[in-house]
């Protein structure tokens, strides 16, 4: 199984709150080799991030899965902290953590 270093050069990072009964917003942070000291990207996120996978094929694709049960999709060449697409509980899926994510 890859993880989301395998086919990336930038390396994602999640950093979840783990008081997760307090958990309200996250913070992704994706870092480049170029500058370890400073990320390359930043999105926020309005619940946890608990998992993150770059697409094999489209490097510039990142799929999040959130504490909340959200999943969201970044394009990384966007500006700008909105996903392209975004699937929750108000959207009629699933409310549990997304513990792990990954592109098929």
């Amino acid at each position: 199984m890859e993880d989301a270093t395998t086919l990336s050069p930038a390396l994602p990072v999640a950093l979840p709150d783990l008081t997760l009964l307090l958990q309200s917003s996250g913070l992704i942070n994706i870092f480049s080799l170029k500058n370890p000291s400073h990320p390359e990207y930043s999105f926020s996120t309005e619940s946890g991030a608990m998992s993150l996978h770059f697409h094999p094929e489209y490097s510039n694709l990142l799929a999040v899965g959130c504490y909340d049960g959200s999943v969201l999709v970044y394009d990384v060449r966007v500006k700008g902290n909105t996903p392209i697409y975004k699937a929750s509980v108000r959207t009629g899926k699933h409310n549990d953590p997304v513990w792990a994510i990954f592109w098929q």
